[in-house]
């Protein structure tokens, strides 16, 4: 004769035990790595146009005397606000969204050497002129540890279109920079433009999908032709995909990925003026 409630404790027994032993074989949460940017929004306007922008600072900045790499990153149309109560906005995409999703390691080693950035994100107002861009690499070297020989800027759509006139508008402001990486960038070419970038040895990676229905990838086409036909010493670099519409910067800004074993914050730290 079988004893009911015996079989039914039995029962509950190996069920807790069953379940035991799946909490224990289920893996533990990835820890976060230790070293992370420190991102910090700042209400300084700089200029008329720029209302307040993020910085990020690595680990090391704080308590070092040393100087850091200046990375600049340009937001798109999208992103444009007072700089305040709508800077998160420019947190949605591309660098900055990395950043704030912890997902940009803190410091890249090229040619033997770690780096790593002090990287601010401005908010503009309205659509960027050259200008403005000029004033934001001032206040970046009047307030923090740069090495002026190694300033960078990164920009997608509007803000690629920036890098694009900024780097391009004369000698002097070029020679300002290290390299430039604009990503489906809202500017025209011209001859004129390309010959400032080519004369003065401005390293470009640009990227732009064939599909982009909101500008046209013959703008960066055109540019890419333009200087390397002047025979630049550091011919210029086109990244195009077929598909992926207007979306250039998540896989031009994502660190694993890389051409020539490189992804562009590494491309970038081969150059120095």
């Amino acid at each position: 004769m079988i004893n009911t409630p015996a079989c039914y404790l039995v029962a509950i027994i190996l069920l807790l035990a069953s379940c035991s032993k799946q909490q224990a074989a289920s893996p533990e949460p990835e820890p976060l790595p230790t070293e992370q940017y420190a991102l910090q929004a700042k209400a300084v306007s700089i200029g008329d146009n720029i209302g307040g922008f993020y910085e990020a600072l690595p680990p090391d900045y704080e308590g070092s005397n040393k100087n850091f790499p200046l990375l600049l990153f340009f937001h798109g149309s999208g992103s444009q606000g007072n700089g305040t109560t709508e800077l998160d906005k420019i947190l949605r995409f591309a660098l900055p969204q990395l950043i704030k999703e912890k997902k940009l390691p803190v410091s890249f080693t090229v040619d033997g050497s770690a780096h790593s950035f002090v990287i601010l994100m401005p908010q503009f107002k309205a659509w960027p002129k050259p200008s403005q861009a000029n004033e934001l690499i001032d206040y970046a070297v009047n307030n923090y540890r740069i090495e002026p020989g190694r300033i960078y800027l990164v920009g997608t759509s509007m803000g690629g279109g920036l890098v694009w006139d900024y780097s391009s508008r004369s000698a002097d402001w070029a020679k300002r920079i290290a390299a430039i990486v604009p990503v489906c960038g809202a500017a025209t070419p011209d001859a004129d433009k390309a010959s400032v970038l080519a004369e003065n040895h401005v390293p470009v990676w640009a990227f732009h999908n064939k599909d982009d229905q909101n500008i046209p990838f013959q703008d960066s086409q055109n540019f890419i032709s333009w200087i390397n036909g002047y025979n630049p010493l550091i011919p210029a670099r086109f990244t195009i995909r077929d598909k992926g519409g207007h979306d250039a910067w998540t896989l031009a800004c994502n660190p694993g990925y890389k051409e020539n074993g490189l992804n562009i914050y590494e491309w970038m730290l081969t150059f120095k003026r």
